[in-house]
């Protein structure tokens, strides 16, 4: 979203290069964006709540989420930052964007499997999580701080070897362990113990829409790719 003097990178999309929505809706699917918009705006257009917006545009009949880097999982009830296509999405005090925003896809993937069973389907799955702000149930929170008490050089000890035994890092790399003693260790806990519930509530999220498409009988049948940005 950063335009620079590099014809390549104007911070949007441009529209002579097709997206993969794009390109399935045209072939028939009915497609849909669940979380994080953050390609831009579309060119030579204002996006927002009140006009359709970059995803419609852009090949998604259906989508639920936001615009931009970043939102609050628990937004404030008088901010709006969650949209259904162009519409700002009403919610109650407490409500959970990566559980609600999956929840409300889910709806309305359920009702084209019973309405149109045989019409295929694109569902781009755009978690939020665990980008900040960092906010996750409490219950959640409250299990990965019990595990985040250990010291957390012993924590990184135990998860190199892991990777080791996996062949995710070669023998005896890294050899240095980080030392936390200079650090405001009860930060970097909260943090990594808030950063892994919300690591959880996606898992959950993700769970439910697997359940949905066995329940619906289309598990066998769909293809499902995970990709991440930024490592």
């Amino acid at each position: 979203s950063y335009k620079t003097d590099f014809s390549a990178y104007q911070g949007q999309l441009p529209l002579e290069i097709p997206l993969i929505s794009e390109l399935l809706q045209t072939a028939g699917y009915r497609t849909y964006l669940q979380g994080k918009w953050h390609l831009g705006s579309v060119p030579g257009m204002q996006t927002g709540a009140a006009l359709e917006p970059a995803p419609n545009v852009r090949g998604f009949d259906e989508f639920f989420g936001f615009l931009g880097g970043m939102a609050a999982p628990y937004p404030p009830v008088w901010h709006r930052p969650y949209q259904h296509n162009q519409h700002a999405i009403e919610f109650e005090e407490g409500w959970f964007s990566i559980a609600g925003l999956n929840d409300k896809m889910m709806q309305r993937l359920k009702l084209q499997f019973q309405t149109e069973p045989e019409t295929p389907f694109f569902v781009y799955f755009a978690s939020q999580s665990p980008h900040g702000p960092l906010q996750a149930p409490e219950v959640l929170i409250e299990k990965y701080r019990k595990i985040y008490k250990k010291p957390l050089e012993d924590i990184w000890t135990d998860r190199v070897s892991r990777m080791r035994q996996m062949g995710l890092f070669p023998p005896g790399s890294p050899a240095k362990i980080p030392l936390f003693s200079g650090k405001d260790v009860d930060v970097l806990r909260a943090t990594a113990a808030t950063r892994a519930a919300m690591i959880e509530a996606t898992d959950t999220a993700f769970g439910k829409l697997l359940q949905l498409l066995e329940e619906s009988g289309k598990l066998e049948n769909t293809l499902i790719i995970v990709a991440s940005d930024n490592g």
